[in-house]
């Protein structure tokens, strides 16, 4: 799971891996021996769903299924109707016209690039379920591109919104539709252990068995949960409700009982949460309580408890006391230079985390597909910008900068690492440049915007020099693999 707080690299780089260029062969087969961890981690092949996963040796992560039937990668993804099924990579469904009746597929165009990637070759279509609920219900093949520049799309309530005018999208005509039954069914299990918390995993009468990805089954609560933590480096988590409404308002003028608002025609989410005033406050949740009808509403801005008058279209809703969510021990487990991480219970769960711990950068680190195709192990990082020392922005400056919220937060994790995005204008490919952290900034700042210089003045962000970039070489290199078996 992905902590909070950090502008983090796993969220830009996640294992983008083509279903070309793949080996088929299981690296670890020859030289594990007999009691060998389990590297699939609980996940197994089926004859026409294989697992995908990235290599680095000793160890590796799934990174998806390849639907060998359709000769198309593919991911388990519940679907409208209840069931779920093994769905190849899709772009969105939107619309020509005002009465939302003319389907248009959707790309979004980099005009900063003068090659465009390979647009998906489907498009979803995506409808409300009853309660507002969002699922795909419609999947077609793409059709010829089409000229257009606007666009319309439905809201939750049936109407047509829009036109929406962008210059950064390509539009496709939408082909035949793509019948469920072409593709794998993919039914979610039952929660595979006995104790409050049981992973769950999609399961294809073929034999394939993926894990749902951080998703966990909380018993007591009854409800779907994902293990969070605070930073890097976490030894401890919290498995957190993964539907729940947000607190983000108060029923009294001293800001003190928390409100939920959720659109009149929506289905009341089981808990809601609240968060601290600094980013590494650990979040409250609470059951949803029973419904209000207030005359007056309140919001905190600062010190201040605001007073406002509730919407017409919104229901309301007080909340308990906070529950106590389960816990989980974070621990890294054996390996040669990289190790993998878990989440574990005393009542036997055991679920990988994302990222790998490299004991040689003594970072987590996150597979990451480069521009040029290769893979690496990544250490986790924040966005490195380029700021100006003078008025006239001249004399550039790389800092990396870690949100820290008010003066009176705690400073954050400082990441040993910052990452530069360098992008191939030819190929609309990214390159990830990582670079070792050096000492805090607390001189003048500039951006630029256009032509125009302006003063960055402030106080929420902590600034940090980077060093040089460390070569790919300095990092374990993967490889993109389908499970043979």
């Amino acid at each position: 799971m992905v902590p909070r707080g950090l502008a983090l690299l796993v969220g830009l780089v996640g294992p983008a891996l083509a279903g070309c260029g793949e080996v088929t062969a299981r690296p670890d087969a020859a030289v594990a021996p007999p009691d060998a961890p389990d590297l699939y981690e609980g996940a197994v092949s089926g004859t026409r769903l294989k697992l995908r996963y990235v290599d680095f040796g000793t160890v590796r992560t799934l990174a998806g299924v390849r639907d060998m039937q359709r000769n198309e990668d593919c991911t388990p993804t519940p679907w409208s109707g209840g069931k779920a099924y093994c769905v190849p990579q899709t772009g969105g469904v939107v619309y020509a016209n005002a009465t939302c009746s003319q389907r248009l597929g959707q790309v979004f165009h980099d005009s900063a690039c003068t090659t465009q990637k390979t647009p998906p070759a489907y498009f979803v279509e995506n409808q409300y379920l009853t309660g507002c609920e969002l699922a795909p219900a419609h999947l077609y093949a793409r059709g010829t591109k089409v000229a257009a520049t606007q666009y319309y799309f439905k809201s939750f309530d049936g109407s047509c919104a829009g036109p929406f005018i962008t210059s950064s999208s390509d539009y496709y005509a939408v082909g035949a539709e793509v019948a469920t039954t072409e593709l794998a069914e993919t039914p979610l299990s039952a929660p595979a252990t006995t104790g409050r918390l049981g992973q769950r995993f999609y399961e294809s009468a073929d034999g394939l068995r993926y894990p749902v990805a951080y998703r966990v089954h909380d018993a007591l609560l009854g409800v779907e949960c994902y293990p969070d933590y605070v930073s890097a480096g976490a030894t401890s988590g919290r498995c957190v409700p993964e539907d729940a409404a947000f607190a983000g308002d108060f029923r009294d003028a001293a800001c003190t009982l928390p409100a939920v608002s959720v659109n009149a025609g929506c289905t009341a989410a089981k808990f809601a949460v609240s968060f601290g005033a600094c980013p590494y406050d650990e979040e409250t949740y609470y059951p949803l309580g029973p419904k209000l009808t207030p005359t007056l509403l309140y919001y905190q801005s600062g010190a201040s408890c605001t007073s406002y008058t509730p919407t017409a279209g919104d229901s309301y809703y007080g909340v308990g006391a906070p529950v106590t969510l389960a816990t989980l021990t974070r621990s890294k487990g054996t390996g040669a230079r990289l190790e993998p991480i878990f989440f574990s219970t005393a009542e036997g769960l055991k679920t990988r985390d994302n990222p790998l711990y490299d004991e040689q950068l003594q970072a987590e680190c996150f597979p990451t597909t480069q521009a040029n195709g290769t893979i690496v192990c990544m250490p986790r990082a924040s966005s490195i910008s380029t700021f100006y020392t003078d008025a006239a922005c001249t004399a550039p400056l790389q800092l990396m900068g870690i949100y820290r919220g008010a003066a009176t937060c705690s400073p954050p994790p400082l990441p040993s690492y910052g990452y530069e995005t360098i992008k191939d204008t030819a190929t609309c490919g990214t390159t990830y440049a990582l670079h070792t952290v050096g000492q805090v900034y607390t001189g003048l700042r500039y951006r630029k915007s256009g032509t125009t210089c302006t003063a960055d003045t402030g106080t929420t962000t902590l600034y940090y020099r980077v060093n040089a970039t460390l070569p790919d070489t300095a990092m374990v290199a993967g490889t993109a693999v389908i499970d043979p078996q």
